[in-house]
């Protein structure tokens, strides 16, 4: 997951990454993986950037939320069975409940596929969703649902407009 937060205190004081780089006793390359969230800093690394840029632990390698954490995570598409002829109902419910939890930041979309033919993608709607137990609670819950889907990816076999 990429850190916003130390990249935005790097560019608050005007720093590189090669100049933090250089104050932190790391190589540049270090400071772009770390950024873009590839590599996990040891907590040394970690202390030494908060010291070099006058932030806390906090202010730069802490998530804020739940909510923040989860906008972060990657989505895939989510093929879930639902009941025959239900699949707009199912598409309702679900909107509706992610709606009213606010769990937008969860669920992101949920789509009817085209029948290309009987066998491809028929019975079931498309749920573009961080997999995590509460969103599953959520899909489960709703009246229509068969079982869980399996994990697709996208474009492989099926194509979001």
């Amino acid at each position: 997951m990429k850190n916003k937060q130390l990249k935005m205190a790097r560019m608050e004081v005007d720093m590189t990454q090669e100049g933090l780089a250089q104050v932190v006793g790391v190589t540049r390359q270090t400071i772009g993986l770390i950024e873009s969230g590839t590599y996990n800093p040891t907590l040394n690394v970690c202390v030494s950037i908060c010291y070099a840029l006058e932030k806390t632990l906090d202010e730069l390698f802490w998530v804020n939320s739940e909510t923040e954490l989860m906008s972060q995570l990657p989505t895939r598409w989510y093929a879930i069975e639902v009941n025959p002829g239900h699949e707009d109902a199912v598409k309702s419910r679900i909107e509706t409940a992610v709606m009213a939890r606010n769990y937008q930041h969860m669920i992101k979309k949920v789509e009817i596929p085209e029948r290309i033919n009987d066998e491809a993608f028929s019975n079931c709607v498309m749920v573009k969703m961080v997999m995590a137990n509460k969103s599953w609670v959520i899909i489960r819950g709703i009246e229509g649902v068969k079982q869980r889907g399996q994990v697709l990816e996208k474009g492989k076999y099926y194509r979001s407009s």
